[in-house]
């Protein structure tokens, strides 16, 4: 266990021991990565957010965020200047991470929109089609009553 940070694993003791200003610097380097990408799963800098009230996803920086548990589902609430409003986690990370989950949940939206859309049309053209006919039908027999 290492005594500098209180954990089973750590590059602490390859600092302190290596002798080598390279490895030092290498060392140094794994160690500052380690650290920010545990600051990047603890304290993400941006949120992916989804709002019930008017059905949208945004990107929010993670100082407007208040949030009990940091997990995707979870709800929180984001401020916006004085006001307040409810959201869902989608996903969180740094901008890249967040801004690549947005983009791919927007094409999902957008496909399935379209989809949606073609079978509405495929719906009323059906309905139209039938309502034609029955107009023609109705126009047939009110002709041929008329006729007699």
């Amino acid at each position: 266990m290492c005594c500098a940070c209180a954990t089973q694993y750590c590059a602490c003791a390859l600092i302190f021991t290596s002798p080598v200003t390279t490895q030092w610097k290498r060392v140094e380097m794994s160690l500052r990565k380690l650290i920010k990408d545990t600051q990047k799963k603890t304290n993400p800098s941006y949120f992916l957010k989804y709002f019930k009230q008017d059905d949208t996803y945004s990107i929010v920086k993670a100082n407007c965020v208040e949030v009990e548990q940091l997990e995707a589902g979870t709800s929180c609430r984001v401020r916006d200047g004085k006001d307040f409003h409810d959201g869902t986690i989608v996903t969180f990370g740094d901008k890249k991470d967040v801004s690549n989950a947005a983009g791919d949940i927007i094409e999902k939206i957008e496909k399935e929109s379209a989809e949606n859309m073609e079978k509405e049309s495929a719906k009323n053209m059906e309905k139209q089609s039938a309502e034609s006919m029955k107009n023609e039908s109705d126009y047939k027999a009110w002709h041929n009553k008329k006729e007699s």
